[in-house]
């Protein structure tokens, strides 16, 4: 199974302009993707979504993220699923 990791345009900026989280953080979530989707448990609120979180501590910091899948996005020929960072929160 291939995961198609993508982030929220917000996260994203806040990786790739702002520079508010660590790129760090971004390659051990792209390193762990496979197994983080498969903790994911199906949304009760949304019956196509599968939603979860999992921590982080890079550089010294530690984060909580926030990950989602559209089931209907899923490509079964190809199997490839999606993998979405919805938010991330630091601990202070």
């Amino acid at each position: 199974m291939l995961i198609d990791l993508t982030y929220d345009l917000v996260v994203e900026l806040h990786f790739l302009v702002t520079g508010r989280y660590p790129t760090a953080l971004m390659n051990e979530i792209g390193k762990n993707k496979l197994a983080i989707y498969e903790r994911l448990r199906r949304d009760l609120r949304r019956p196509d979504m599968l939603s979860g979180s999992e921590d982080f501590e890079v550089e010294g910091r530690k984060f909580t993220v926030l990950f989602a899948s559209d089931t209907r996005q899923n490509d079964d020929a190809a199997d490839i699923r999606p993998l979405r960072v919805l938010h991330i929160d630091e601990h202070t």
